[in-house]
């Protein structure tokens, strides 16, 4: 019996991310993951502005916890959207794999460094560079969205 052929990682990795990014595909429930997975950055985001901007998110002995409600909502208003939406759920879920990847790499640096760097500017860095790739990842799944548009020529 001849022996099967290794698994092609290239074409698996260009299947996972197609069924992450592409709206025709995994029906109803490829939707769901979709928004889900967009969504998660998203809500992260929503409760650290919010904690910052209240206090809340450094524990503080002032905090009445009153935008707890409104964190809540806001984050049930984005997966709303995401799921009623699906190509901006498919654009933040590129935003979201980029992120994790960049997390994963800027979290090996940043541990790497040993313990002499001061915790909040490990958080700073960290934090601008979760930012960036999320942003970076968003803007290279618009950039392919633009790029897929039907181009139309005018008859002449």
């Amino acid at each position: 019996m001849p022996a099967a052929p290794p698994p092609d990682l290239g074409r698996a990795l260009g299947d996972f991310g197609r069924a992450l990014t592409d709206t025709a595909f995994g029906g109803q429930r490829g939707r769901v993951v979709r928004a889900l997975i967009g969504w998660l950055p998203i809500a992260f985001g929503v409760s650290w502005l919010v904690g910052e901007i209240t206090g809340c998110g450094r524990f503080a002995a002032t905090c009445e916890g009153f935008a707890d409600p409104l964190i809540l909502v806001i984050q049930v208003v984005a997966l709303a959207v995401l799921l009623l939406f699906p190509t901006i759920a498919s654009v933040a879920a590129m935003g979201s794999i980029t992120l994790f990847s960049a997390a994963v790499v800027a979290a090996l640096i940043l541990s790497a460094s040993g313990e002499a760097a001061d915790g909040d500017t490990r958080r700073s860095a960290l934090g601008a560079v979760l930012l960036v790739a999320w942003l970076a990842g968003i803007a290279v799944a618009v950039a392919r969205r633009v790029r897929a548009l039907p181009t139309t020529r005018p008859v002449s």
